[in-house]
């Protein structure tokens, strides 16, 4: 009678019991009954009661689970008690589903003890099969509880170890969905889900959406047979009524620490939450000198009878705890984490950070064990985004609002899956609507320190994850934070870039920013970076501390508690911005580009400098000519006249300032290596004094006129001069001497003499030198990029073809209605727009001379920013970069003299040092933040500060986790088809990279045997000895691996053709690309390439561009997706010089012009 379960576990409990052990030949009990029909009516009925019960015991005995997943309290219940087996199941996590699992069994199978004890029976062989499936069950309950007690145990010893190393244990959270729900409950909650979070639908009426479905269901349900009406009916039941209920099954809703925040200081409160405040009505905060904030921290709403109080200001900080969590939920992500460690390779490509020699030098001193943990710890390590943004869109103009965000990313992840949104860990919002002031940030920061300083050590014990359900502790570190400018220094503990001190690397100054020798300056370290740091803690008032930061440009920062911070080293130069930025000066400011001006070459003048009078001039060059280097330098010389005497010489004076330039002014004359210049002008000796020269020639010049003669006569011809102000800066000597030569009285007090001056002045007109500007700031006539020269660019960008991955420039670029350009547009527009367009226009032979070395001075940029947009690096690129670069910045400065050299200038001096410490820049690049940004702008919200912040919090972590659960493969397949149509919706939506396989879209058509494309794919797998491609074979329209996208086009993939029968070597259906490709040049239209005989770019350069006829070749190449190399820019070539009729023509055939995007394999040697 019992089932081979029942006898299995009956012969364990006689072997435990009595020690009886039963053979194969044994195990039917000579009782067993074996036709129920012989016996008496009343017995039979107790047989078949028997083994109605029997098949209830096999129902809950198959309600399996697995052990390891059983969650206990870590504190035991009061009424926990050894003696009592039973009273395990009180120590067990409730509301756990594993727990859940446990109870549905022990109490199903404690249900059936007294059913069959009460079954009464006289016939020896019911009473042997009843007390057999009695002990049955009671072995297996008995075992059960022994078992939850030896896990229950085991979780205790690993509590302890752990609360020994001040480990604290963190619940593993709830698991989303259980494994028991449908695909069609599962469907329903997602649809709401994705309703509410990526399309923005209000809470109240995705209730309505969800009431909708069950109605819908319920009249489909109708239509149908009864036994399927009911079954649909069953899990109609399951489907949640309220969004809250879909929130919480699908573990979608993140858990915040909230703070109130001061709304004037940012001093952050510790809120109760549901409305009510823990924090005083005013600020209380104190600061150095002993002043109280007493800024209002909440508003008072009434309504009606009810009055309540509501923060000003919040500010929502999401623990790392809570996002790991979720993450080590899901299937495979431990693994992608554990598969990365330090990999340096000296001599090849760096690929990633951890190829790179700060990952493996990381923590080394403070912590060798971090990167090396032991048993099944976990470390990672962590990138740091911040940025502020306007919650309103990007507009240039108008009523400017920010918020702030923290991001981190998850190194330890792959490179193909690190970025992806469902990866992201936005860990902070700061609060708006105005961008807070960047002593302030450390209020912010404080909470994450507080945070990361626990998890780095001792780290935290997850008690389950999806690969250790027992769990594992868990460490993270931040190593690298990657933003723009003024986030990385306000929230690194520096001066703003326009500070005296603007670069948080050296000790470069405004007054030396234009060197580019990085080797002139001094780099900072960290052991003086802290002792300055405390001369600011130890500031006994805040005059005091404002002296040091404006002497030293540094504050203090909460990161300085982390053991290893560095932040020389992990404060990176942000590549995305710093590209952004170099090409919005240099198009924008240096070669002017404008839709209001004609094209041509620029009178290229000086800025405006105020009017130099013949007077003033007369003082500046006989000091200059009359007195040493230090009395030079101690002169009064007016910053205006200092300009004018640097023009005059060719010294580059533009943004720099008067002291530099007096510096310059000396240098000029005694340079170490222009002995000949110094012989040529002799005016100052290497020992740094006038020589007898300098001294004849100003007598020369002006005869009897001395330096400080010449001072009093410009002072006093000022037209806005005053008795106190000449008196103040002329001699009375001087004064009696000026007087004298003026023909005015020489004698009596100071003040006399002074009036006397005044009064010829008045009526003198003193002309002004010839060669400055007094009417005004002259209009522009020409620009190197003026309306013609654009309108070209426009016309390329409408005959060019991009891959989909490069952001499609606008063709209303640089223009008021457009607004900013984007990162990501300004890269597009230099790497493909501008350099098809200035090559061909400026790349002729004939052009003049000041058009060819703007091309030139612009394609070194070009490449210098296309170096950082590589996925992979060598050193050899790294000194193209130092080279390119290096030529840019000297250039620029006698190209555009007028232009002043910034800070972002200076910076990219440094950004080779982040190249060889971290890898390539594309592996810490900001735009990370800047994309999960950009998805804030589609989240609804109400357009209330104070709560629009911690909405765009929540939501997009919702979405994320959302995102997360649909990658897995296992979850969205077991959704059937809507699994697919939701995938499909959330890539556009929330785009994320793939480290998964190519998907295609296929014809319905197999090919056929007897087509060209079947003979030539057999053709080609037989010369390459591949396997046989079988008859089943599918033509594709395009294929896809996460956002790129590959299709047949013209000279590029001629067809598409997939084998879903074979495999190719990572286990994903066969993909076979035809490529027909364009024809080249012959070797007489190849001279007429200005491409390809483009020092820069072409033949003898980089290799990146050339032309090809607009045909395809007669050759055919067959490659797998991996095979191929990168993508290209394709444009058709316009030779203006040349018609079809000309017989002149320089090129045979129309042409394009083929530009690599090749921005992964090594490139420079």
């Amino acid at each position: 009678m019992f089932s081979p379960t029942v006898r299995s576990i009956r012969n364990a409990a006689l072997q435990e019991v009595i020690g009886l052990q039963c053979s194969p030949q044994a195990q039917v009990d000579e009782l067993e009954i074996d036709d129920p029909a012989g016996l008496t009516e009343g017995d039979e009925d107790i047989f078949y009661e028997l083994q109605e019960l029997e098949e209830a015991y096999n129902l809950y005995s198959s309600a399996t689970f697995p052990l390891k997943l059983v969650l206990f309290l870590p504190v035991d219940p009061p009424h926990l008690a050894p003696n009592d087996p039973g009273s395990i199941l009180y120590a067990l996590v409730p509301n756990d589903p594993e727990t859940q699992h446990v109870m549905y069994r022990m109490r199903g199978l404690q249900s059936l003890l007294p059913q069959v004890r009460s079954v009464d029976c006289a016939h020896p062989g019911l009473v042997a099969q009843r007390d057999d499936l009695l002990s049955t069950i009671s072995f297996e309950m008995n075992q059960m509880l022994s078992e939850l007690w030896k896990e229950k145990e085991l979780q205790r010893t690993m509590s302890i170890s752990t609360s020994a190393q001040g480990i604290r244990r963190v619940g593993a959270g709830q698991k989303p969905i259980s494994r028991y729900t449908s695909s069609l409950v599962t469907s329903a909650m997602i649809l709401t889900a994705v309703v509410h979070t990526i399309m923005g639908v209000a809470r109240n009426h995705c209730n309505f959406v969800l009431a909708a479905l069950r109605a819908l269901i319920t009249m489909t349900s109708k239509q149908l047979e009864s036994n399927v009406t009911s079954h649909i009916r069953q899990q109609l039941n399951d489907i949640p009524m309220t969004l809250p209920t879909v929130l919480h099954r699908l573990n979608l809703s993140p858990e915040f620490d909230i703070y109130v925040c001061c709304p004037d200081c940012s001093t952050l409160y510790p809120s109760l939450g549901k409305g009510e405040l823990s924090t005083p009505a005013f600020c209380n905060a104190r600061d150095l000198d002993g002043g109280e904030c007493k800024a209002p921290l909440s508003k008072t709403h009434t309504r009606g009878a009810r009055v309540w109080h509501k923060p000003i200001s919040r500010y929502s900080h999401m623990r790392f705890e809570t996002w790991i969590t979720e993450l080590l939920q899901r299937p495979g992500i431990e693994d992608m984490m554990e598969s990365t460690r330090p990999n340096p390779r000296p001599g090849t490509a760096t690929t990633d950070v951890w190829d790179a020699p700060y990952m493996h030098n990381f923590l080394k001193s403070a912590d060798p064990t971090f990167m090396s943990p032991s048993g099944d710890d976990l470390s990672l390590v962590m990138m740091l985004h911040f940025d502020f943004f306007n919650p309103f869109t990007n507009k240039t103009s108008g009523k400017v609002r920010s918020i702030g965000c923290f991001f981190m990313v998850c190194l330890n992840l792959p490179a193909d899956v690190r970025y992806n949104a469902s990866n992201a860990y936005l860990v902070s919002m700061v609060p708006g609507p105005r961008e807070v002031k960047a002593e302030h940030l450390h209020a912010f920061i404080k909470p994450i320190v507080d945070d990361m300083l626990e998890l780095y050590s001792p780290g935290i014990l997850i008690s389950r994850t999806h690969k250790y359900p027992r769990g594992r502790r868990v460490r993270a570190a931040i190593g690298i934070k990657s933003m723009d400018i003024p986030a990385a220094r306000g929230t690194g503990g520096f001066a703003s870039h326009g500070h005296t001190c603007l670069c948080h690397l050296c000790n470069a100054k405004r007054t030396t920013i234009d060197r580019s020798n990085l080797s002139t300056f001094q780099l900072r370290n960290i052991d003086a970076h802290r002792q300055i740091v405390d001369m600011w803690l130890g500031a006994s008032s805040l005059t005091e501390r404002q002296k040091v930061f404006d002497t030293y440009g540094v504050r203090y920062v909460d990161w300085l508690r982390f053991p290893w911070w560095n932040p020389f080293e992990s404060i990176v130069v942000g590549p995305m911005h710093w590209s952004k930025n170099v090409l919005d000066k240099h198009l924008r400011k240096n070669m002017n580009w404008t839709w209001d001006l004609p094209a041509g070459i620029p009178d290229n003048r000086p800025n405006r400098i105020d009017p130099i009078t013949t007077l003033e001039y007369n003082w500046g060059t006989c000091a200059f000519l009359s007195l040493n280097e230090e009395e030079f330098k101690k002169s009064k010389l007016t910053a205006s006249l200092v300009r004018y005497l640097c023009r005059q010489r060719g010294i580059f004076e533009a943004g720099l300032s008067r002291e530099r330039l007096i510096d310059d002014l000396n240098s000029w004359v005694n340079k170490a290596n222009s002995i000949s210049m110094r012989r040529a002008h002799n005016i100052i000796s290497q020992g740094g004094q006038v020589t007898d020269f300098a001294l004849e020639r100003c007598g020369e010049l002006f005869p009897g006129l001395s330096v400080s003669l010449a001072s009093a006569q410009y002072h006093a011809s000022r037209p806005s001069a005053t008795i106190t102000s000449v008196a103040r800066e002329c001699g009375k000597n001087e004064l009696i001497q000026l007087c004298e030569q003026l023909g005015l009285p020489g004698s009596g007090p100071k003040s006399e003499l002074v009036q006397r001056l005044l009064a010829h002045y008045e009526n003198v007109r003193i002309p002004h030198m010839p060669d400055v500007d007094v009417s005004g700031k002259k209009a522009k006539t020409y620009s190197f990029l003026g309306n013609e020269v654009l309108t070209e660019v426009k016309a390329d960008m409408t005959r060019t073809l991009l891959p989909s991955w490069l952001k499609t420039p606008p063709l209303n670029f640089a223009t008021a209605s457009h607004g900013k350009l984007q990162a990501e547009e300004y890269k597009s527009l230099a790497f493909v727009s501008f350099t098809i367009t200035l090559v061909r226009l400026w790349g002729r032979p004939n052009t003049a001379l000041d058009f060819c070395a703007r091309l030139e001075n612009f394609l070194h940029l070009m490449i210098a920013v296309r170096i950082l947009a590589f996925q992979s690096i060598t050193e050899s690129d790294i000194v193209a970069f130092e080279l390119h670069y290096m030529r840019y910045i000297e250039q620029i400065k006698v190209l555009y003299p007028s232009c002043s050299i910034v800070p972002v200038h200076h910076l990219g001096l440094h950004i080779p040092h982040f190249l060889r410490l971290l890898g390539p820049s594309t592996r810490y690049s900001e735009s990370t933040c800047e994309q999960f940004i950009g998805m804030f702008q589609n989240i609804s919200t109400n357009f209330k500060f104070g709560d629009l912040e911690f909405t765009l919090h929540r939501e997009f972590i919702m979405a994320a986790r959302l995102k997360g659960m649909l990658e897995q493969r296992s979850f969205s397949d077991s959704l059937e088809e809507f699994g697919d149509v939701v995938k499909s919706f959330m890539q556009q939506h929330v785009p994320s990279q793939s480290n998964y396989r190519w998907e295609t879209a296929r014809s319905r058509e197999r090919v056929s045997e007897s087509s060209p494309i079947y003979r030539l794919l057999l053709a080609w797998s037989t010369a390459h000895g591949t396997p046989i491609l079988s008859q089943n074979l599918f033509s594709c329209t395009n294929m896809r691996l996460g956002n790129v996208v590959k299709e047949p086009l013209p000279g590029r993939i001629e067809n598409i053709v997939e084998d879903p029968s074979a495999q190719d070597s990572t286990g994903n259906p066969r993909i076979i690309l035809i490529i027909r490709p364009f024809s080249p040049l012959s070797s007489h239209d190849s001279v007429h390439d200005p491409y390809l005989s483009n020092p820069i770019i072409g033949r003898s350069g980089a290799q990146i561009a050339r032309l090809f006829y607009n045909s395809s070749s007669n050759n055919v190449d067959l490659v797998e997706p991996g095979d191929l190399i990168s993508h290209v820019a394709v444009c058709q070539y316009v030779d203006s010089g040349a018609c079809n009729q000309n017989p002149n023509r320089p090129l045979a055939q129309e042409c394009i012009v083929v530009l690599s995007l090749d921005l992964k394999h090594e490139r420079y040697n």
